[in-house]
């Protein structure tokens, strides 16, 4: 879905630049005139831009939408307006393989010509011989998946009348219903999956929608819009959406990779330690590290021998190693010795072994009075690592007294997915805390509502002492109350 709506930003700048405003109905013409290859899917006949964006060229559902209600993609095709005009409202079948079989088999040579990902579901549908409104809405009522099936029988013994729908209709009617704009404001009335919100969005739809409203569908299909439920249908939605508290699942579970995989050794100097790598696995700011000086030099005078300066590149070209380096006293070296200096690493059980701990499992923040006499807060950050030790020795995971100052007072505790009502930006939010970083003390949250991937999510960041909060609950019906942490 991620990768399908990235191509449509794409075609949405390709219109612009060629003067179109990118809307919902032209970014799809686009979108399936690429797919045929730039041709008319009946005729074979190239299909420029100019005829593209110009009217000559309409998108015909191939299945007949008065007959289907299938108004997916995979139901629809580029032709020009006379062959869209010629078929009519039936199907490829019926209207090619009687009177002109050397057209309906180019057809279908055509549409095995498509993109592997759609060629399969897009010539069934070429190739269906017939279709009926009644027949289609008969499967659609009753579904084909069996949850469906079994959710119908189950809610209809209590007396419900229930008709389960299709996805593709719900994303219909909530395009004609204007709904798609709500949670995007760039016009292309386009779903936007992400805002946590959206599937609250496709519930109202399945709540309103009923056998009737299919029937309309099916008459109205050349309409741009079809009449709401009410008249401030599209106001009373998006009112109700932007009240909505997403509840998040809190992660407090001592559970995952408790440390790095890399296992240290420990030097006479203090926060030093030594682990080895593989030449083939060396980064150009590794190089210095080389604890050895001599296997250092030996290093350094091969990378000069092929050119290589590390303050220069991102990666080690592979043929560097492809010949075998050797100590003067022949020797192949395989391995290398590196330091690193690291407060963080710990040791591990009861071998001489030290390892990096891996992400945090939570943080406590305490207030305390320091020797200027000024009010402070300070994160104490506890690894998963820690916590599986606490868990292990029947230790409290949480601890509310501060590890060095037993004056100091415990404000609270914050683990992955906990909710925050946080003044950020001058402005009061429901936030969730994502991550932090225990090196520079920074708190990491991001909106309840945010739904993008990691990369891309929009995160606001905090210490301790500027962070001005009050940690929340929020149940599954979005009520906010007071934690009692």
């Amino acid at each position: 879905m991620r990768e399908r709506e990235a191509v449509r930003s794409d075609i949405a700048k390709r219109l612009e630049e060629n003067g179109e405003k990118p809307t919902h109905n032209k970014i799809e013409l686009y979108l399936l005139w690429q797919e045929q290859r730039e041709t008319c899917i009946y005729s074979g006949k190239p299909i420029s831009v100019k005829q593209l964006l110009g009217g000559e060229v309409n998108i015909d559902h191939i299945l007949p939408y008065s007959k289907s209600l299938d108004d997916s993609l995979m139901n629809k095709a580029v032709c020009f307006r006379a062959e869209n005009d010629a078929k009519g409202q039936r199907t490829v079948y019926e209207w090619l393989a009687e009177t002109d079989r050397a057209k309906y088999d180019a057809v279908l040579q055509r549409a095995a010509q498509l993109p592997i990902e759609i060629r399969n579901r897009k010539r069934q549908k070429f190739s269906q011989r017939t279709c009926e409104l009644d027949d289609f809405i008969s499967r659609q009522l009753t579904d084909t998946a069996y949850i469906t099936t079994a959710v119908l029988e189950y809610v209809r013994a209590l007396g419900v009348d229930v008709v389960a729908s299709k996805g593709q209709l719900t994303a219909e009617l909530r395009y004609l219903w204007g709904l798609n704009g709500i949670l995007r404001d760039d016009g292309l009335n386009l779903k936007s999956r992400e805002d946590h919100r959206h599937h609250a969005i496709d519930a109202i739809v399945i709540a309103m929608t009923n056998r009737s409203r299919l029937q309309q569908l099916a008459r109205h299909r050349t309409a741009t819009h079809i009449a709401p439920p009410w008249n401030s249908f599209r106001a009373d939605v998006e009112r109700a959406v932007n009240e909505i508290n997403v509840s998040h699942r809190v992660r407090r579970k001592v559970c995952g990779a408790i440390h790095e995989e890399t296992v240290y050794g420990l030097t006479s100097t203090p926060g030093e330690f030594v682990y080895r790598k593989p030449l083939e696995a060396l980064k150009p700011a590794m190089i210095a590290d080389i604890r050895d000086p001599m296997i250092r030099k030996i290093v350094t005078d091969r990378l000069s021998e092929f050119g290589v300066d590390v303050s220069e590149v991102s990666k080690i070209p592979s043929e560097v190693w492809t010949r075998p380096l050797t100590m003067p006293s022949g020797t192949v070296i395989k391995k290398v010795r590196l330091l690193r200096h690291d407060l963080t690493i710990q040791r591990i059980g009861t071998r001489n072994a030290y390892v990096k701990p891996g992400s945090n499992h939570h943080v406590c923040v305490f207030e305390f009075v320091d020797d200027r006499g000024r009010t402070k807060r300070e994160p104490v950050w506890v690894s998963m690592l820690e916590a599986m030790r606490r868990l292990r020795d029947h230790e409290p995971i949480v601890r509310r007294q501060h590890p060095t100052r037993p004056d100091a007072r415990f404000i609270m505790s914050i683990s992955r997915g906990e909710a925050f009502l946080a003044e950020l930006g001058g402005v009061r939010r429901l936030v969730i805390f994502r991550t932090g970083a225990s090196t520079t003390g920074q708190l990491y949250f991001v909106e309840h509502s945010d739904a993008r991937p990691e990369k891309s999510l929009r995160k606001f960041s905090a210490t301790a002492n500027s962070l001005k909060c009050r940690k929340v609950v929020v149940d599954a019906l979005g009520r906010i109350r007071w934690s009692n942490d």
